[in-house]
């Protein structure tokens, strides 16, 4: 299995193809929104091939407390209206700045 943390994947100026995209029957690919758009955010996710899913929930669910419903309205309206990625390509040019 191979275990891909995207979390800074959004500052990359010449992204490649994920791990995921590319052999997505062994991948499971990590991200978040604490980089991307406030560090206050601890929300992330995670997507994986489908016989692995259970057993990841069992693990999320036996190690983390649940997220605030309010959080999880606003970060999911943030990704489809278009803030997320708004936040992540000022974040990308500041870096490239700096």
């Amino acid at each position: 299995m191979i275990i891909e943390d995207a979390a800074y994947a959004f500052l990359e100026p010449n992204l490649r193809p994920s791990l995921f995209s590319l052999a997505p029957e062994r991948t499971i690919y990590v991200g978040g929104f604490s980089k991307s758009i406030a560090t206050g955010l601890r929300l992330g996710y995670v997507v994986a091939p489908a016989p692995h899913i259970d057993r990841l929930l069992e693990a999320i669910r036996a190690t983390t407390w649940n997220v605030p419903a309010i959080i999880s309205g606003l970060v999911t309206g943030w990704v489809e209206d278009g803030t997320l990625a708004k936040s992540e390509e000022a974040r990308k040019q500041d870096g490239a700045e700096r």
